[in-house]
């Protein structure tokens, strides 16, 4: 029974191991694939003072006529009595001032609105070039995440084929071979619920019949969601994934990236840690490999 038990205690390292460096990539996945991606920054369109030609036509005849009335009368009372003379000379004066204001109200655009394009791509220049210095310095980072995220997929690979070492001993039965699985079996030996795996009285049977009841979650996408409810019937599991979800926080930090060297440099090497602590820990499992067989 206690061989088993410790080979039971083994694999569910393994499995949570397993777990932590999958977890581990997919976030770093992620996160590696967000950067370096230059923004789509719209250039401004061209501001155009002909939006408010209607206006400055408006403006210069209101104007014109207002003076053209004005030079009107001034020049019927100098004139007397020549009324329509006194139109003509009132109506040619108010359409070249009218002009003349057009003129000037039309160069008041032209200006504000070249000043307008100016301030627009002078912010639309620094957009882009701020964008470009985010890329440069994402790129450099990418470049970095990306060998330790090559660091972590040969580390999984290595520690796949441990377990699949433990595995071949045939002490657990194919159906069984998962985290759930392990860590409900290692339960029920740590707390002598079990003392074998088949049988009557095995794991396998209470196991199943727990499953089949709904008193346990087998499926590790719902244990994953639904944490909190497996917390006392499945404490072992818990226990697991909480503690592997906790390192994988603590080998990305997802929600604290940091572009920064210093920092990007710490979270590597913990990451670096981590992998020599699972490369020595595999070692010792294919060691008491050695041990089960016998």
């Amino acid at each position: 029974m206690e061989n088993l038990k410790n080979y039971l205690r083994d694999v569910l390292e393994l499995e949570k191991t397993v777990y932590t460096l999958n977890q581990t990539l997919n976030r770093m996945d992620c996160y590696i694939k967000s950067l370096g991606i230059a923004r789509n920054i719209q250039q401004p369109a061209q501001c155009s003072p002909r939006e408010t030609f209607s206006n400055i036509i408006g403006i210069g005849l209101g104007c014109g006529a207002g003076a053209g009335v004005v030079i009107g009368l001034i020049v019927a009372i100098i004139i007397d009595g020549h009324a329509w003379d006194a139109m003509g000379i009132g109506l040619l004066s108010g359409l070249v001032l009218g002009a003349i204001v057009c003129m000037i109200i039309d160069e008041h655009y032209e200006s504000e609105a070249a000043q307008k394009d100016q301030d627009l791509l002078e912010v639309y220049s620094d957009q882009v070039a701020q964008d470009q210095e985010r890329v440069t310095l994402e790129q450099s980072t990418k470049d970095q995440a990306l060998q330790y995220y090559n660091l972590i997929r040969d580390q999984l690979t290595s520690t796949q084929q441990v377990l699949s070492k433990l595995y071949s001993l045939n002490y657990v039965d194919p159906e069984y071979r998962d985290i759930v699985a392990i860590a409900s079996f290692y339960h029920y030996f740590e707390t002598e619920i079990c003392d074998t795996l088949k049988g009557p009285n095995g794991a396998y049977k209470l196991y199943r019949a727990e499953r089949n009841q709904n008193i346990i979650i087998t499926q590790l996408n719902k244990v994953i969601t639904q944490l909190e409810e497996i917390k006392y019937n499945q404490s072992m599991l818990y226990d697991a994934i909480t503690e592997s979800n906790r390192k994988v926080d603590q080998l990305t930090q997802i929600s604290q990236m940091s572009l920064d060297y210093s920092y990007a440099t710490a979270r590597n090497s913990e990451i670096i840690a981590y992998n020599t602590a699972v490369t020595a820990r595999n070692t010792e499992f294919l060691k008491w490999m050695e041990f089960f067989k016998g």
